[in-house]
């Protein structure tokens, strides 16, 4: 009778502790394992991350998260939260919020629309792996023959210069997101050095049956990414503000594949980072609102 007792408090405190956490969606395999391995294994007590195909509505990504964060609340009354990267915006057509370079306002616009959906400010949960200094022990480990570790003023300013390299990519991709048509891949960028070598390939592998017009639609993507640089800062503070509109996957893929390093780094580069501080920001803020 004793093991019974012990069983059935146990499954008693189990629920209790369900019913304290908060349910946060995520919109696949790989945001959760971030979250629920690495960033916020901590949290587990009072949060329960969730993958969105896992929900009762079967449907992976921005809109499996839309989704079952609203199918939690109207069904069950559960506090149910969903985290969606900046892009989702694109698949959604708000390009105007997808292209507003103050955060404050970007934060309040998102708000506005939907207070149980936190829209990261950076524009793929990759980007939050974007460090200097981790970048280059992770490059160190990985090669064969690796060159010394340099400093992190120099790895900063070629972080940089990729960043710079990669805006006509996020350009690309919003003008044939806005056309209909599939977007290019993370690493096709990777074999040119500068902005102006990837803007000429773009122009002559994408763009170059097109109309002025069309082109010229184009370069304002362009001028849209760009105004989240700001020149006057430092490498540092430029590599963040480029993180909200520069594709993060790509930007890794340049960094590390240019060195002939193939395998996956993500991880060892989530053991390194520091977690997000806005997202764990908005998570304790879900936590208190409860």
């Amino acid at each position: 009778m004793a093991n019974l007792r012990a069983k059935e408090l146990l499954g008693e405190k189990s629920i209790a502790r369900n019913r304290r956490r908060i349910k946060v969606f995520l919109e696949g395999q790989d945001d959760f394992r971030l979250f629920e391995t690495y960033w916020f294994s901590d949290q587990k007590e009072k949060i329960e991350f969730c993958k969105a195909e896992d929900g009762p509505v079967e449907q992976s990504g921005c809109r499996g998260v839309l989704a079952n964060v609203r199918n939690y609340r109207e069904e069950t009354g559960t506090a149910a939260f969903g985290i969606v990267d900046r892009d989702a915006l694109m698949s959604e057509n708000l390009l105007q919020d997808v292209s507003n370079a103050d955060d404050q306002a970007f934060l309040d616009s998102n708000q506005q629309r939907n207070p149980y959906i936190y829209c990261t400010l950076y524009w793929e949960v990759e980007n939050y792996l974007i460090a200097a200094k981790e970048m280059e022990q992770v490059r160190y480990d990985s090669q064969s023959n690796p060159e010394p570790l340099r400093p992190e003023e120099s790895v900063q300013r070629e972080l940089r210069e990729h960043c710079d390299a990669l805006i006509p990519h996020a350009a690309i991709n919003a003008y044939l997101h806005e056309h209909g048509k599939p977007k290019v891949n993370d690493g096709c960028t990777n074999a040119q050095g500068n902005r102006a070598d990837v803007d000429s390939f773009f122009r002559a592998n994408h763009l170059a049956s097109l109309s002025q017009e069309e082109i010229g639609r184009y370069q304002e993507w362009v001028s849209s990414v760009d105004a989240f640089d700001d020149l006057n800062k430092s490498d540092q503070e430029r590599i963040r503000l480029m993180q909200r509109r520069i594709h993060g996957k790509a930007l890794l893929q340049r960094f590390f594949r240019r060195r002939n390093i193939q395998s996956e780094v993500r991880w060892h580069l989530a053991r390194q980072c520091t977690k997000p501080q806005e997202i764990e920001a908005k998570l304790q803020e879900w936590i208190n609102s409860q």
